[in-house]
């Protein structure tokens, strides 16, 4: 019973790592995207208010 228990504990721990390692990848994947698309809007403002002056 020990040792089931404790692959059970060993497999837990295994999944929850991965699954946070895809979580994190998501989650960098999200913010570099987004970053990206507010500087690609950022400097489309900053021409644009240059070209108006």
């Amino acid at each position: 019973a020990q040792s089931k228990s404790r692959k059970v504990g060993h497999l837990l721990s295994h999944w929850a790592q991965t699954n946070v390692l895809d979580d994190l990848g998501d989650v960098f994947h999200f913010v570099t995207m987004t970053s990206a698309h507010l500087v690609k809007l950022m400097s489309l403002k900053l021409v644009e208010s240059m070209l108006l002056k």
